[in-house]
């Protein structure tokens, strides 16, 4: 039973767990997923796929800091909605789900994931800016100093960095950890949003890759 205000705008699915199974196992580098997605008919997202983590990458428990964990990290993908090539599509592809998020001119941020509910296969496509009950942006960071110059704003990639790409440490607090229900559950949250952040900076030429998660499974 669900209430109005959880599927404003909502398109639902039923993901087959087989077909997931499979694509973990098969892991294309490339594919054409298709996605229905209500009004607009049915999205072909074009996906390749890219790697998050850096070769030492690895998870550490507040509990035993000294101890590195690794993790099922799924498979990640990002592309463009076919025909529209000013779209923006991050997916990540678990054992248990589909995540992600897709931008398009028309509809700017669609969120794709599991419904929390005791069916594992129910996921929902809405678009968040429909959904009757979500956190409003605010900044918290003072508006003062010399104000940049259009020039300074202007895109220039030959100012930036030598770097070929940069490493990310994410800490996690308990609240999300006790959410999730557990470590697996955390780390594969964190990994699918930290996807969806890089494939915007990827998309201003600059790459992330995630070094360590700092998971608080005690008190933080």
């Amino acid at each position: 039973n669900l209430r109005d205000a959880d599927a404003v705008n909502a398109q639902w699915l039923s993901l087959r767990s087989e077909d997931l199974r499979g694509l973990l196992q098969a892991r294309p580098k490339a594919m054409t997923f298709p996605v229905p997605a209500g009004d607009a008919g049915t999205y072909e997202l074009e996906l390749v796929q890219v790697n998050l983590f850096a070769d030492d990458f690895s998870i550490v428990l507040a509990s035993n800091p000294k101890v590195m964990h690794e993790m099922n990290s799924g498979v990640h993908y990002r592309g463009i909605v076919k025909g529209q090539p000013e779209s923006v599509v991050a997916i990540s592809v678990f054992d248990d789900e589909i995540s992600g998020v897709i931008s398009t001119p028309d509809h700017p941020n669609q969120v794709l994931g599991r419904y929390k509910s005791s069916n594992r296969r129910l996921h929902m496509l809405h678009e968040d800016s429909m959904m009757e009950d979500h956190p409003e942006f605010d900044c918290k960071t003072a508006d003062s100093g010399e104000a940049y110059r259009a020039e300074e704003l202007r895109d220039a990639p030959e100012l930036r960095g030598a770097a070929s790409c940069v490493r990310v440490y994410l800490e996690v607090d308990n609240d999300v950890f006790v959410d999730k229900g557990g470590q697996d559950g955390t780390a594969q949250y964190i990994t699918g949003v930290f996807n969806q952040v890089a494939t915007l900076y990827a998309k201003e030429n600059i790459s992330l890759t995630l070094s360590q998660v700092f998971i608080w499974n005690t008190t933080s």
